[in-house]
């Protein structure tokens, strides 16, 4: 099953959420990461896809379909090319123009949300942050998602802060990720930013979740601009590699 943000997309813009996992490795080699490219390809709503090798990093690149490059967001203007990024806890976020002719997909986990990934995209991308529309998929709560003090440094979060809920264990806290993107985000001057409401953690049954279970399975997210002379293709209902 797919599910899609619930208001403000753009008419031409296409962006869905999987709540099956995928059952994936890039591997080792650039035909190995191209194979799974040209896989999703045939399965997704998209004559083409691009696909990142997620590092989490704050690396921001112009979408490329003929190669798979080490980075965590890309965007396009192209219309009929699918941007995509893979989760299982970390947020997928999605990003348009409220005209539509602008998308961008961009993996936040915690790491990338430290270096900086969310004002790396918006500073790169060619409109300005109130024109831009923001949507994350299903990714790890702020009831689920434990850390330790060590990285709150990373986060540039105090021990205060309103993302964080201490736990009962010394030097734990639960992170409120998605709330922190949000804060980010419209901080940042973007016109509109949905949250989702599922938990990859908690909603065992309709999710992978690495901090759950170490899974290499992954949710996917995709985005892409439509023209009118475009049929899409049917999406499976399970979509599995």
């Amino acid at each position: 099953m797919w599910i899609s943000p619930r208001s403000g997309v753009p008419q031409n813009v296409h962006i869905a959420f999987s709540d099956n996992a995928v059952n994936f490795s890039l591997g080792k080699t650039s035909s190995e990461a191209l194979s799974l490219q040209n896989e999703l390809s045939k399965r997704l709503t998209a004559d083409r896809v691009c696909l990142l090798r997620q590092i989490h990093s704050n690396y921001v690149v112009p979408a490329d379909p003929t190669s798979v490059v080490e980075a965590d967001a890309h965007w396009t203007a192209e219309p009929n090319l699918a941007l995509v990024i893979l989760t299982a806890d970390c947020i997928p976020l999605i990003l348009c123009n409220r005209e539509g002719s602008l998308i961008a997909a961009v993996h936040c986990g915690w790491r990338g949300v430290a270096k900086g990934i969310v004002a790396t995209v918006l500073s790169q991308l060619p409109v300005d942050p109130p024109d831009l529309l923001a949507f994350m998929g299903p990714a790890i709560c702020g009831e689920c998602y434990e850390i330790g003090e060590e990285i709150l440094p990373q986060l540039q979060l105090k021990h205060h802060s309103r993302h964080l809920t201490p736990c009962l264990d010394a030097g734990k806290y639960l992170l409120d990720l998605p709330g922190l993107v949000h804060s980010q985000l419209t901080s940042s001057g973007v016109g509109h930013v949905e949250l989702s409401d599922q938990c990859t953690f908690h909603d065992s049954d309709r999710y992978s979740s690495h901090r759950r279970t170490r899974t290499n399975q992954r949710q996917v997210s995709c985005v892409q601009i439509r023209n009118g002379t475009h049929t899409p293709k049917k999406v499976p209902s399970n979509l599995v590699i």
